[in-house]
């Protein structure tokens, strides 16, 4: 008798949870990991609460020493759904380029494409192709291919300038990085995103869909697997920490963003306070992907919004995440305000491919971008190999 009244209570609340949620009027917050104090917990929904009246729903992982310690859903409960990665999708394929690198099956991230895909070089106009379109270009935006829309003219592609002379965000040249991962390994690239990103870190939700767009807009997970990837990339469970310093060390573009480079948006390099980021919008579906290697914390969020012309707030909210998480630090750089203006007036006196590594600071002079005031600030250094 015990049994049958608790078999039907359970199946009571399954099926007025399933009428909550087709009703819209699940709110949740719905938890399956949760590692913090009452009072973080708390403070992480008063940061989210706000934003909520855009969304169908909004997903949040955490990462902190390395663990997730927070998978929590608000409005629904998605929690074991795969989720849209728009743009964070970008970096997913940086990884797979690199762990080819480090493999050997790519010599080198200056080498054109080409190189790898002969066979495509119909798809290069006749007039580019004394400068080779290369997969460092592909990777940082300098390709020259546009942007989901008037990428191709009559089977070619339509280049918006000389490859490696200008900056321009192109989801499409991840597309061609796509066929290049494809053409190297004999595998569909969405297979590849689950047995070399998705099964190291333990995340079997990883896939991608079938089109050559995927590279840089569709790959899929859940958001505790897209978290599982941050805490893969700190812990060099894809690649050595050595190959992932030398990638840091590659000198970027800076754009409003922050300093773009090979996949990812950078800021505050060679810092305590550095941040590997990435944005991503396929209009409702929204991402946001943010990790913070030196005290070993990250923050996944993942969305669908009512429209499609709502505000991207996700970067502002995971911000404040982590900060309210972060254990205080004396030195916290205004991240917004400062942009470091060259590699070479960062580190006084370091020339050519030096490494850094026996002085573990330097005071330097920056220039606030505000208020275009010079600022002096201590730049704590860890060993990576900078380049100027």
């Amino acid at each position: 008798m015990d049994s049958t009244m608790s078999t039907h209570r359970l199946c009571t609340c399954l099926l007025f949870s399933g009428l909550a949620a087709l009703c819209g009027c699940a709110r949740g917050p719905f938890t399956d990991t949760m590692r913090l104090s009452e009072n973080e917990s708390q403070a992480i929904d008063a940061l989210v609460e706000p934003i909520l009246p855009s969304y169908h729903y909004l997903n949040v992982a955490v990462v902190r020493d390395h663990q997730i310690v927070l998978n929590r859903s608000y409005l629904q409960n998605r929690l074991q759904e795969a989720e849209d990665y728009a743009s964070v999708s970008k970096p997913v394929t940086a990884m797979l380029i690199f762990q080819f690198m480090e493999q050997g099956l790519i010599e080198d991230l200056d080498d054109p494409f080409l190189r790898y895909t002969p066979d495509l070089d119909r798809i290069v106009p006749e007039e580019f192709t004394h400068r080779p379109i290369t997969l460092r270009h592909l990777l940082s935006h300098q390709s020259g291919i546009r942007h989901l829309g008037d990428t191709w003219q009559e089977g070619e592609l339509n280049l918006a300038f000389e490859p490696g002379t200008a900056y321009s965000y192109s989801t499409d040249a991840f597309g061609i990085l796509g066929l290049v991962l494809e053409a190297l390994s004999g595998q569909a690239y969405g297979d590849l995103v689950y047995t070399r990103i998705g099964k190291p870190v333990g995340a079997h939700s990883f896939g991608a869909l079938h089109h050559f767009l995927a590279p840089g807009g569709n790959v899929h997970s859940t958001t505790e697997d897209m978290a599982r990837f941050a805490a893969g990339v700190m812990t060099n469970a894809y690649i050595t920490e050595a190959t992932f310093a030398r990638i840091l060390a590659e000198s970027g573009i800076t754009n409003r963003h922050g300093l773009v480079n090979l996949g990812w948006f950078y800021r505050n390099l060679g810092t305590p306070d550095f941040a590997l980021f990435h944005t991503g919008s396929n209009g409702r579906p929204r991402a946001f992907l943010r990790l913070l290697p030196e005290p070993g914390m990250a923050i996944a969020i993942t969305g669908l919004t009512k429209s499609a012309r709502a505000p991207f707030d996700l970067e502002t909210l995971g911000r404040a995440i982590l900060d309210l998480l972060r254990p205080p630090s004396s030195e916290r750089l205004p991240e917004t305000d400062i942009e470091l203006e060259t590699r070479i007036d960062l580190l006084p006196g370091v020339q050519g491919k030096r490494k850094i590594g026996a002085k573990r600071t330097e005071r330097c002079m920056i220039t606030n971008t505000k208020t275009r005031a010079p600022e002096e600030l201590v730049v704590q250094l860890r060993g990576i190999p900078l380049v100027s």
